[in-house]
């Protein structure tokens, strides 16, 4: 995991639900190094909160879900050129959702 980069998730419960959350945050950083300075990309700092949760239906079944980006947060990157902020992108992911069945045989 990069030096500005940290992330928070609990160990879950050993039993037949589970639930885990999770969250990471990114302070800003720079992305890319362009001519001048005024040039150089930048990454606006990010925090995303993701939930991950099983159900134990019998020894050999078991359900899985997920969410991520729960907060929908976006992603941002910018030049500094000549004293402001430039965008340069703008991404929003909005809220996954995975659901699924795991079967072991």
């Amino acid at each position: 995991m990069p030096p500005n980069a940290s992330c928070f998730s609990p160990e879950p419960r050993q039993s037949e639900t589970c639930r885990h959350p999770t969250d990471s945050t990114r302070s800003g950083y720079l992305d890319e190094v362009g001519g001048g300075a005024d040039e150089d990309r930048h990454a606006r700092k990010h925090f995303q909160v993701d939930l991950t949760g099983k159900y134990q239906v019998t020894k050999n079944v078991q359900l899985v879900g997920e969410l991520v980006n729960i907060f929908d947060e976006p992603y941002t990157a910018y030049q500094r050129f000549e004293g402001r902020n430039r965008l340069l992108q703008y991404e929003e992911y909005g809220i996954t959702a995975k659901f699924g069945v795991r079967a072991s045989f």
